[in-house]
């Protein structure tokens, strides 16, 4: 062999070699990467699992010293309390809602019966004006109270059933509390009740004219 040959083949097999080296770093390379990314997969789940487990014991913890320290176990008794509490609050709603229906009749009655009972004098308007006194704080409670009242009037023809001269002071009682009620309520009841009375009082001035 030559000595240019030799060369050549010495050339060769460096050429080879570096051949080989590079599949070796290239498969090695690619060794590495799945190695790498499993190593970290496994990583991450055992932060996960690191994580989750010293939560736990760390809830473990506050728990056993809260019990410890403070009485949670008495939470369940609190709770339990709390809820009798409440039934015990409904129940007093319940019966007190009772209570004002059973007011609210009884004081309707008691209205009703008064008016029932003006008698049919001079004084028929100022006793009108004593009994919506009376029972004030019922009739402007709501203005379906009101209109009761008005209603009460006019079915008990109190103010038609009137035949003598009415009281001056007794009229006046009247529309003063009718412009009271009027702040209270706007509702074109106050106006007819308001003409009646204004109506039948102006009757018997116009007759003594």
């Amino acid at each position: 062999m030559t000595s240019e040959e030799y060369v050549d083949y010495v050339k060769l097999m460096m050429d080879k070699q570096d051949m080989y080296l590079m599949w070796f770093i290239g498969i090695f390379s690619v060794v590495l990467f799945f190695v790498g990314i499993l190593q970290w997969r496994l990583s991450s789940n055992q932060i996960k699992k690191i994580t989750t487990d010293a939560k736990e014991d760390a809830r473990k913890e506050v728990i056993e010293e809260l019990i410890k320290n403070y009485g949670l176990a008495k939470v369940t008794y609190i709770d339990e309390r709390v809820k009798l509490l409440v039934q015990d609050v409904d129940s007093l709603k319940s019966d007190l809602s009772s209570t004002l229906k059973a007011r609210n009749y009884e004081e309707k009655l008691s209205l009703s019966r008064d008016i029932r009972n003006i008698s049919l004098s001079e004084s028929s308007f100022f006793e009108l004006f004593d009994v919506i006194s009376v029972h004030y704080p019922y009739i402007i409670e709501k203005e379906e109270n009101l209109d009761g009242l008005i209603d009460l009037i006019f079915q008990n023809r109190i103010i038609d059933n009137v035949r003598i001269k009415q009281t001056k002071s007794g009229y006046d009682s009247l529309i003063a509390t009718i412009e009271l009620f009027k702040k209270l309520y706007q509702t074109d009841r106050l106006d007819e009740f308001e003409n009646a009375i204004t109506i039948k009082y102006y009757e018997f001035e116009n007759e003594e004219a």
